[in-house]
């Protein structure tokens, strides 16, 4: 820590910093609870502290020493929607000063939530998430926070280095990881092209085999003149009408058809009974 730092707590308020002078005294609504009664929580404009009106003095007095001393090592504080951070190594380093509170010991009779008394001792916390407190300096039966300050700087802008450190490797780690997502859906799409590319050549392999099988059964007919078709009583007519159907199936020629589409996976489904045909889809014969 800087040692030309000013960080003795005076006995009273000189010139205070515009944000302990913000500190207005702004009481909650009155409530059964002890707490909320005798707590000043203010979450405003200002720095984010909740103490009772017997600690208020002492607590602005340590906040402006505080918060000078912070502006004084180039650090800035800023209050957004009732939460204060402390902007170090640009991270934003969530505290707020507060004032421990007691239990109070319940009536056998009485039900629902227990009092509490509010123990004049007064603490600088760092928070994570918002409102798990991470870290804390304050008083004990030996020292008071007053003496701690140098501590608490000191502390809070080593959090703040090493936080962004970590967020560097976080950032670092995430941008390798999103390299390698990008190489391995480059590598899987390749992949899925080629195993499409050869599924359809596959298919249409299969579809020249069946082509050939279909050619040599015409021709087997065209040159048995004794040859019958069950159900065929133009033979001439059937041979012309098969050849246009095979050169249509061969997947060397797919020629036009008079009557049908090209040939697509549509007809395949329907070859290999995967789909019926009916009237929504004939169309797409």
């Amino acid at each position: 820590m800087d040692q030309s730092l000013n960080l003795r707590v005076p006995n009273k308020l000189v010139k205070p910093h515009t944000m302990v002078v913000e500190m207005n005294l702004k009481e909650d609504d009155p409530s059964r609870f002890k707490i909320n009664r005798d707590k000043i929580i203010n979450r405003g404009d200002t720095f984010d502290f909740a103490v009772g009106k017997k600690s208020l003095v002492r607590a602005k007095l340590i906040l402006d020493s505080f918060v000078k001393a912070v502006e004084k090592r180039g650090l800035k504080i800023m209050n957004c929607e009732g939460i204060t951070f402390l902007l170090i190594s640009e991270e934003k380093i969530q505290i707020r000063l507060w004032e421990k509170s007691r239990f109070l010991e319940q009536d056998e009779n009485s039900c629902g939530f227990r009092d509490q008394e509010l123990s004049g001792e007064l603490y600088f916390q760092y928070m994570r998430r918002c409102t798990c407190v991470e870290k804390q300096w304050g008083d004990t039966p030996y020292s008071k926070l007053e003496e701690k300050l140098g501590r608490v700087n000191g502390s809070l802008e080593y959090i703040g280095k090493k936080e962004h450190e970590q967020r560097l490797i976080r950032e670092e780690y995430w941008r390798e990881y999103e390299r390698k997502q990008v190489i391995i859906k480059e590598e899987n799409a390749k992949k899925e092209a080629e195993f499409s590319d050869f599924k359809g050549l596959l298919g249409q392999s299969i579809r020249w085999e069946r082509t050939q099988a279909i050619r040599k059964y015409i021709n087997c007919v065209e040159v048995n003149p004794n040859s019958t078709i069950q159900g065929i009583k133009d033979r001439d007519e059937w041979i012309s009408w098969a050849k246009a159907k095979a050169d249509w199936y061969d997947p060397t020629t797919s020629c036009d058809d008079i009557y049908l589409n090209e040939f697509s996976s549509f007809h395949e489904e329907l070859l290999e009974g995967k789909k019926r045909l009916d009237r929504n889809n004939v169309c797409k014969l």
